[in-house]
Formats: structure tokens, sequence, C-alpha cells
């Protein structure tokens, strides 16, 4: 039999994770409208005209994003994959993940990333909107989008259990937690400077970022690894601590090296056997180890006790989550018409987005619980 940690009950509720889960989307969503506006990664639409200083302000806020916000959620979803498919058995604990991932992930592909792209062009001028969805409706190729999470997702989850079922995979070492957090702090670094010679950030592989992925492996399967241990509800200042003022004190000095030596003036900063590349790719795990500590010290120790409205939204969070790439764009398209600078587009865009979103996400689930069973 495969030694297995004992699980955490799979009917209990951590109420400071609702919270949490509905910063960690609204971030998501301010991340892709800030790319509207000159921050850096891809997006759907993106407006020409922003200055330097508001293009260099929105790739920081981008890039310290990427360091920690996707890999949080890897690690809350490995953190409750074991209990769920020891209370759900193997047959329907699949069912159900491929139902809950897969079904997003193809009205994504087939419905909202056709009128997302309808939406962009329209936008831009290129076509009137009817006119630019009839032209990619239905789709001729497959776009994830955000969505590659829930491809990511099913592969990690069909990599552990795999591995869970065999004997002895599943063992804790005893090790000192900060000597662990260090240890994987420096591995996240070494293999994602490694992967990145071979896979530059910006690289999709079937819809996948591969560059980003040592990080999401190594957050997913920690999760999974601590699941039944309570470590993550665990989390107080004192252990925090340490870290976040490690992150605080790190967090400027990629800033301050390419400011003084150019690193990142081309693309060598994406990948390679390069300083640049070694750079980001040692300072996202210390960031994101800072972040992610200090937020469930915080929203722990000050959001503990269950709250109906943090439940609610908690619950919209995911659906926010899929419909909320033509939200941004169909927002941003409308604050063109408002105000003019890039900067006021940005700050009204934004969180007119996670609003609306989270809206319709919570019009969706009304609708669906009002049917009749």
């Amino acid at each position: 039999m495969p030694i297995a940690p004992q699980p955490i009950a799979p009917t209990q509720r951590l109420a400071f994770l609702d919270p949490l889960r509905v910063a960690l989307t609204t971030l998501v969503i301010a991340h892709h409208t800030s790319i509207t506006y000159g921050g850096s990664g891809d997006w759907y639409y993106k407006e020409a005209g922003s200055p330097e200083w508001l293009r260099l302000l929105l790739s920081v806020f981008t890039a310290s994003n990427q360091s920690f916000f996707m890999g949080f959620f890897f690690l809350l979803a490995g953190y409750f994959t074991p209990p769920s498919l020891a209370h759900k058995g193997l047959s329907r604990f699949v069912r159900e993940r491929l139902w809950r991932l897969g079904m997003p992930l193809l009205l994504f592909a087939l419905l909202l990333s056709p009128l997302t792209r309808a939406l962009a062009a329209a936008t831009r001028g290129e076509a009137p909107f009817l006119a630019a969805l009839a032209a990619r409706w239905p789709p001729t190729v497959f776009d994830a989008g955000p969505l590659w999470f829930c491809i990511a997702l099913l592969l990690f989850t069909a990599g552990w259990i795999a591995v869970s079922r065999l004997p002895g995979a599943v063992q804790r070492p005893s090790i000192n937690p900060h000597y662990a957090i260090a240890l994987a702090v420096l591995g996240c670094g070494a293999l994602a400077f490694a992967l990145r010679v071979w896979v530059p950030v910006g690289r999709n592989v079937f819809s996948l970022q591969l560059g980003y992925f040592a990080s999401y492996l190594l957050l997913f399967y920690g999760g999974c690894a601590l699941a039944g241990t309570r470590a993550l509800e665990s989390v107080e200042w004192r252990h925090a601590r340490p870290w976040a003022i490690t992150a605080v004190l790190v967090f400027p000095t990629l800033w301050i090296y390419a400011a003084l030596g150019g690193a990142f003036d081309g693309d060598a900063w994406r990948g390679g056997a390069n300083l640049p590349a070694l750079a980001y790719a040692l300072w996202e795990p210390v960031i994101a180890a800072g972040v992610i500590l200090a937020s469930l010290a915080a929203f722990r120790s000050t959001m503990a006790k269950p709250a109906p409205r943090w439940r609610r939204l908690a619950d919209d969070a995911f659906t926010a989550f899929v419909i909320h790439p033509p939200v941004v764009v169909a927002c941003s398209a409308l604050v063109r018409h408002v105000v003019d600078t890039p900067l006021l587009r940005f700050l009204l865009a934004a969180p007119l987005a996670c609003l609306l979103a989270f809206a319709l996400a919570d019009a969706w689930r009304g609708l669906l619980s009002s049917r009749p069973s």
C-alpha cells in the first residue's frame, strides 16, 4: 500500500483562504489589464502611446505578480488535491476534475477566445464587432488563453495520482522549515534558469509557457506533500517575517541591476546561459517565498472568521477568472471614451473589469442554482 499523509477533513473550509482567493483572482485581472497599457507580457489587446515611465512601472507590476501569483494558485490546488482524492476515490475524483477543468477550457477555446479576439479587433478599428466575430468563429486554432492553467493543473494532477500510487512515495523528511524553504528557493531558481536555456520566457509550447513552470511544479507538488500537515493554516508572522524582509530587500536589486547594466534592454533576461537570465530566475522565487508566506500570515491573522460575503466571492472567483479576458478587453474599449491618458485608463479599467467579472460570475452561479434539478 502507498504511504499517504493523513488528509485534512474534506468538509473543512479554511475561511481565510476565501478572501485570499478573491485577492489573487483580482490581481490576475489587474495584471492582464496592465498589459493593455504597456506592462510586459502578451495580451489580446494593447494600446500604443503609453509613456516610457508608465511602461516601466506596469512592467515592474507584471513581473512582480508573475513571480508569485500563479504559483500561489498551484500551491493551494496541490494542498487540497490529496484530501479530495482520498475522500472521493480515484474514479469520482478524476471525473469531477475533468469536468471542472476541462469544460471551462473548452468553453474558452470555442466561445470566449473568439469573442475576446473579436472585441479586440473591433476596438482596434479593424472591423465591426459582428463581422470580426463571424471571421473568428468557429475558431480554426485552439486558444487556451489564461485557461492554460487548467491544462497544467490536469497534467500536474495526473502526475500526482501516478506518483502517490508508488509504495513509499509520499514521505516527509524531518527538516527545519526555513532550511526547506531556502532549498526550495535555490532549487527553483536553478531549475528555472536551466529550463529557460531551452525554453525562454514568452515561448508557448502547447499553450504553456514552460519557462515559468519550475515554480509551478515545485509549489503544486510541495502543496501535495504538505497536505494533512495543516502547514498553510499554521503560518504565523514569526514564520513569515524573515522571508518577507528578505523579499523586500531583494526586490529592488533586479531593477537596480537592470538599470545600471542595461540587462533588460534586449531579450537576454528571457533565457539562455547569461547573467540577466540567471538574475531573473533567482530573483523570482525569493519574492515568491516572501509574498506567499506574508500573505498566508496576514490573511490568517486578520480574516480567520468565516464571512458570508467572502465565501460568496470566493465561490465566484474561478468563474470570474474564466470569463475575465473578454471583460477586460470590453472595459478597456469602454474607458477609451471616458479618459485620455493611459494611466487613468488603467486605473479605471482595472477595477471596472474586476467588478464586472465577479458580478457576471455571481449572476451565472445564481442562474445555475435557480434551475430546477
